[in-house]
This record gives structure tokens, C-alpha cells and sequence, in this order.
């Protein structure tokens, strides 16, 4: 019975050293600032203050910059057109909808969601 509780309290030792050790590791994302969030709507519509919401609890969780870009417009094709031409490196976000497959099916964008 004794051998099986230092055994316990020998994987449990190891296993927080572990955990601090992975934990006091630089996070590999984000390095550099700041995210972008582009909403395809006008300041002030129900989407824009949700992404806001969202960016404030990203960029207090994250430790990084999150700003919020409204790019309405064309059905969304402004903003999608914008976000696609980004590097694909996770800082440069869409606050999408199902406009992305209305917009490509009216032929205004050469791409649909799964270029995201």
C-alpha cells in the first residue's frame, strides 16, 4: 500500500513539474500584434458590438492588442476580399456570416469559406 502512494506522489511531482515547465514557455501564438478582427458591418450593428465584446475578452486573455475593423459593403465581399488577401497566420480574423456563400454564389468573390 505505501509503494502505491509514493508511486502517486511521485507521478503527481512529475507531473507538475512538467506542467510548469510547459506552461513557463513562451506560447507560440500570438508573438507579435495586434489581431484583427474584420467585421463585414456598419460601426454600431449587432455584429460589430459582439465582435467588440469578443476582441476585449481575446485581447485580456491573449496579452495581446485585438482591434476591431468594419469593412461593410458588397454583401460582405469588401471584408472577405480583405481578410483573404492577409497572410494566413490566425491575426488576421473575419467576423463571418452566411453572406460569404450569397456573395460567392452572386459571383463577387473568386473564392468561398474554405479558402478560410
Amino acid at each position: 500500500m505505501r509503494a502505491m502512494g509514493a508511486r502517486a506522489v511521485l507521478a503527481s511531482l512529475l507531473l507538475f513539474t512538467f506542467t510548469g515547465s510547459v506552461l513557463a514557455q513562451e506560447p507560440a501564438f500570438p508573438k507579435k500584434g495586434p489581431i484583427e478582427i474584420t467585421v463585414l458591418f456598419p460601426a454600431g450593428s449587432s455584429a460589430d458590438v459582439a465582435a467588440r465584446l469578443l476582441a476585449d475578452g481575446m485581447a485580456k486573455n491573449l496579452g495581446q492588442a485585438v482591434i476591431v475593423f468594419n469593412r461593410p459593403g458588397a454583401g460582405g465581399a469588401i471584408g472577405y476580399k480583405h481578410v483573404a488577401g492577409q497572410k494566413a497566420d490566425g491575426y488576421s480574423l473575419v467576423w463571418n456570416s452566411n453572406s460569404i456563400s450569397t456573395t460567392f454564389h452572386s459571383g463577387q468573390l473568386p473564392f468561398n469559406y474554405e479558402s478560410f
